[in-house]
């Protein structure tokens, strides 16, 4: 994972569904590499915005398999707010 407007380089890989990174690093044997700027990458985390249309927009390049980058989004936790914590 290369993000654009930081300079930073990522390997980030799922293993029994367990999300992990190492920041500083390139994988030339990783399924996909993505090329993306930190706020496109924060909009499809919080499910804002759809793998597909960020690809189709140029907003997120990959090269490989871009399959394995959906396989890591959709196993993200999605969280709902907007409910009351405290009810009187």
């Amino acid at each position: 994972l290369s993000v654009v407007d930081l300079d930073e380089r990522w390997v980030v890989f799922l293993s029994n569904r367990a999300l992990s990174y190492v920041a500083g690093r390139h994988d030339a044997a990783a399924d996909v590499t993505i090329t993306a700027a930190r706020e496109t990458l924060l909009a499809l985390g919080a499910g804002e915005m759809a793998l597909a249309d960020a690809v189709a927009s140029g907003a997120v390049t990959a090269a490989g398999d871009a399959a394995a980058l959906g396989d890591i989004i959709d196993h993200l936790d999605v969280f709902t707010g907007g409910f009351g914590v405290i009810e009187p």
